[in-house]
């Protein structure tokens, strides 16, 4: 990865304050994890960096999932999470809680790969995508009155990974293990956001976005996370980045 921006004080005060807070969360529902330093240790060789590598205000926060500190060559898994309220610790709690929800149980079912977390998509699996496997976390959905639950019920409902997948593996720059975020709902207008290895991806949100997601007169929002473990034996052959 690129080096990190240089910060202010108060960014830094705030992302010490994320990895104290994400340290409890994650030690409330999985081992035990401590801060040191930059990071959030977790049992064996288990880590998370929390980072403002995007800038994008006191909203926002990038969070890598390192799953060997001890190998820098095994690749982070990024993402990011934004929250809302009316302090910096209760908008970091309902961003950390939202990455642990989405992307924390696609990794948690990747160590553990019994189907108790998130689901499983192989090559040739309706709702899948062509290639590769993929891990597909849980859909949430957020926003005012009805609106969440009928834009996560049509997401349910429309094979996103189909849609979006064959898009987003032509711009994945490693062979395995390339997360990837989807985020689409309205608010006055369609918004889509698909980020691979925690960067935005034009082609993949703007495919996204020709999707007939329902909408109203109140906001909604849906995300997901999406882990393409690897590719199969017939992509890899061939030396494609697609996946089972």
């Amino acid at each position: 990865m690129s080096e990190l921006p240089v910060q202010s004080y108060a960014q830094i005060e705030r992302l010490v304050l994320a990895r104290n807070l994400l340290a409890a969360k994650l030690s409330s529902i999985f081992k035990t994890w401590t801060v040191k330093e930059d990071l959030v240790l977790g049992p064996g060789t288990l880590a998370v960096r929390v980072e403002d590598q995007h800038q994008l205000g006191p909203q926002h926060v990038d969070i890598a999932f390192v799953l060997n500190r001890e190998d820098e060559s095994v690749p982070l898994i990024w993402d990011c999470a934004a929250g809302v309220g009316s302090s910096a610790e209760e908008i970091l709690r309902i961003a950390i809680d939202i990455w642990v929800r989405s992307t924390f149980a696609v990794i948690q079912e990747f160590l553990k790969r019994d189907g108790s977390e998130a689901t499983h998509f192989a090559d040739g699996a309706p709702g899948g995508c062509p290639g590769w496997h993929v891990i597909h976390g849980p859909i949430l959905s957020y926003g005012r009155g009805d609106a969440p639950m009928t834009l996560q019920t049509w997401a349910l409902e429309s094979a996103l990974l189909a849609h979006v997948g064959p898009i987003a593996t032509k711009a994945f720059d490693r062979p395995m293990l390339n997360g990837v975020k989807l985020m689409f709902g309205f608010g006055g207008e369609k918004v889509s956001e698909v980020r691979i290895n925690g960067a935005y991806n034009k082609a993949a949100s703007e495919h996204l976005k020709t999707l007939d997601w329902p909408q109203s007169h109140d906001p909604a929002f849906a995300r997901c996370f999406l882990l393409f473990v690897h590719p199969t034996s017939s992509q890899a052959d061939s030396g494609s980045s697609d996946k089972e």
